[in-house]
């Protein structure tokens, strides 16, 4: 119980050690992540400081004066590119011909910088990077609101921080609701120009059509009607549904070059698979039905030449006024400590854009059933997610029972902890087995970004191999089930040889990257890692462990080299495992051709030197074409061999294989 108290101990003082860290450097860098201000000079054309201040895209950021009196400043910026943006507004809408410059923040305004950034929840400009989505989400989601609840200002305010960001996921949308807006705001001037923008930008999206009638309704509603109108009487809004998916096929033929006989094809098998969405949405609720499934044809085997699998298959719905969503069918939900697909359901309820409470329910997905429902597992899990949490820590926190008939089969505490910034990037995991009393899973990455082009990353892992269950203990037993089990053994004896049927894996990985040009990048890891051996017990003999393993591994990334839009990608990497070392040289090239084609080429040496005196040496080159048949159809031909030289004292020889895949990808909408 005290070894216990002390691994509890450790997890939290490591828990805390990290967001002390995190908060640490948001803290200490908040100036740094706000580093640009644009400079004015007052003049003929600014005569006063408040005609910035009435424009309604400089809303949310400081602008004053400084010394002397006669310059203004507005701020804050973490770039360059987004503070031109700005001024490029700004000349645009003033017809500024001044002199208007990106300047450092003088360390005299640094007292500014930190009092406005206590008065902002979220940062109001940016790079667009992936880093930043929870924020353009929440973004998005108060802008909705306040479209709902007709605070015109306020959403015209956030739609244009994510217009900021220059994300192309978000600011397309953003800015199309930012027209409609202004307009329902009476800015009918600002909205035309918001719709004209949009269509600049975008003349072939999705949403083109919409903004070109709102832009015609707002023209002709300045004009005059020739006659009195016809009254008409209102339309219902029309909602359809939204249909996607794909179909993929690919055929690959594996043989021997060495041996003419009718044994030389190793392997012939046809892979296809089938996804499909369907989505409806409305102003009071939301639907998505979604089916994903796959087959193999080995023409080897007649046996197994019916393997179906039922990936996905689920329909959701998410009613507004209430607040839930609710998900049947088999699915996929890693936030409630049900790891893998299952077959059940998922209940959420989102509080508030930040806070989610969860309820999930259902049946495991053995990896060999994927094409039947298997009742005899059963799981329940409750969970909450927290959204920005003290502005910059994501969290989520889960509880799960998991049933096998009667007995236990897993009960589990856990945690998961995100944080992104422009700096640093940090994600935890903590799975704790409060029926076996051991830990399951603890993982901890953090990624820091030392100087502009060089990120350090540091990966600690510990974790049970395979993760604890009572179902463990059926390895190597003549039993299929637990049920099955219980008739000669005690519950007691059975998670005695779950422990026993259990590893346990831990690694340690060091990672360097450096961003040697604009289209040049190196990154260097180091990784030593460790799995411990098994018990023998109850006739089922155990597992050796692998003792200390090391790998170093080097990549050198080199985009625009040749061609534009090629990509060159050289590594090399080493092994010293227990069962010997081996050596690895790899080379990657994407080449973009004439007529839509897209030729991939690889290279691949190895060279082992096994425990037992035995070396085998590999060269596997390939080339693989790719040809866009049309919009949504592709081509793919992909050919290559497989050279080895095994030597051994006692068995030496060549063997030379080749394979040929055909394939293609159609899209269906």
């Amino acid at each position: 119980m005290l070894r216990l108290f002390y691994r509890f101990l450790f997890i939290i003082l490591c828990s805390l050690f990290s967001i002390s860290v995190i908060s640490a450097n948001k803290l200490d860098s908040s100036n740094s992540d706000y580093v640009y201000v644009l400079s004015m000079e007052q003049g003929k054309q600014l005569k006063s400081i408040e005609i910035l201040r009435g424009l309604d895209f400089l809303s949310g950021y400081a602008i004053y004066h400084s010394s002397p009196k006669k310059v203004y400043r507005i701020g804050f910026f973490a770039s360059k590119d987004s503070a031109k943006k700005i001024s490029n507004q700004i000349k645009k809408d003033l017809k500024y011909t001044a002199d208007l410059t990106v300047v450092s923040i003088p360390s005299a305004e640094k007292n500014r910088l930190n009092q406005w950034l206590k008065t902002k929840n979220v940062i109001v400009e940016g790079s667009g990077n992936a880093k930043n989505k929870k924020k353009l989400e929440l973004l998005m989601e108060r802008a909705r609101l306040a479209m709902v609840k007709n605070d015109y200002p306020r959403a015209i305010a956030n739609y244009t921080k994510v217009i900021t960001y220059e994300d192309e996921n978000f600011s397309r949308n953003a800015l199309e609701y930012l027209g409609l807006a202004r307009e329902r705001n009476q800015q009918y001037a600002h909205a035309k120009a918001e719709y004209l923008r949009y269509l600049e930008r975008y003349p072939d999206s999705e949403g083109a059509e919409r903004v070109r009638q709102r832009l015609v309704g707002l023209m002709t509603a300045a004009m005059a009607p020739k006659s009195k109108l016809r009254k008409v009487k209102r339309r219902k809004r029309q909602t359809g549904w939204t249909n996607y998916g794909g179909i993929t096929q690919y055929y690959r033929r594996d043989m021997t070059l060495n041996d003419e006989s009718d044994d030389s094809v190793l392997s012939s098998n046809a892979y296809s698979s089938f996804f499909y969405t369907a989505k409806r949405k409305s102003r009071s609720y939301e639907l998505n039905n979604r089916l994903s499934i796959s087959h193999n044809m080995d023409f080897k085997d007649s046996d197994d030449n019916k393997s179906v699998r039922i990936s996905t298959l689920y329909t959701q719905a998410f009613y507004k006024k209430l607040k839930t969503a609710v998900r049947i069918g088999r699915q996929t939900q890693n936030s409630s400590g049900a790891y893998g697909r299952f077959d059940g359901a998922d209940l959420a309820y989102h509080y508030n854009p930040k806070i989610t409470g969860r309820l999930t329910a259902g049946f495991p997905v053995a990896f060999d059933a994927y094409d039947t429902v298997e009742t005899s597992k059963r799981f329940f899990s409750v969970n909450m997610e927290v959204e920005s949490l003290l502005n910059y820590i994501d969290l989520n926190s889960y509880f799960i029972t998991q049933y096998e008939k009667e007995v236990i089969d897993r009960s589990a505490i856990g945690f998961e902890l995100r944080h992104f910034s422009r700096r640093v990037t940090f994600y935890s995991i903590m799975d704790y087995d409060i029926s076996y009393q051991v830990l399951n899973n603890v993982l901890g990455n953090i990624r820091y970004q030392l100087l502009p082009r060089t990120t350090l990353g540091v990966n600690l892992n510990y974790r049970r191999s395979p993760l604890v269950t009572t179902t463990n203990a059926l390895q190597g037993q003549q039993v299929a089930t637990l049920a099955d089990l219980l008739l000669t053994k005690t519950e007691a004896e059975i998670r005695q040889l779950a422990r026993d049927r259990t590893a346990q894996y831990a690694s340690a990985t060091a990672s360097l990257t450096q961003k040697l040009t604009k289209k040049l990048q190196l990154s260097v890891d180091y990784t030593r890692s460790r799995l411990s051996s098994t018990k023998s017990s109850d006739g089922v003999t155990g597992t050796q462990g692998t003792g200390y393993e090391d790998f170093i591994s080097t990549q050198l990334i080199a985009s625009d080299w040749i061609r534009k839009n090629d990509v060159t990608i050289t590594s090399f990497r080493y092994a010293a495992m227990s069962t010997g070392k081996r050596y690895t040289v790899y080379a990657l090239r994407q080449d973009p051709l004439p007529k839509k084609l897209l030729l991939n080429s690889r290279f691949r040496l190895d060279y082992q030197e096994r425990s037992d005196g035995s070396t085998i040496s590999s060269i596997r080159p390939s080339l693989k074409l790719n040809y866009k048949l049309k919009r949504r159809t592709k081509l793919e031909v992909e050919l290559g061999l497989d050279h080895r030289i095994r030597k051994h004292s006692f068995d030496a020889g060549n063997e030379t294989n080749g394979f040929v895949g055909l394939g293609y990808v159609l899209q269906l909408q």
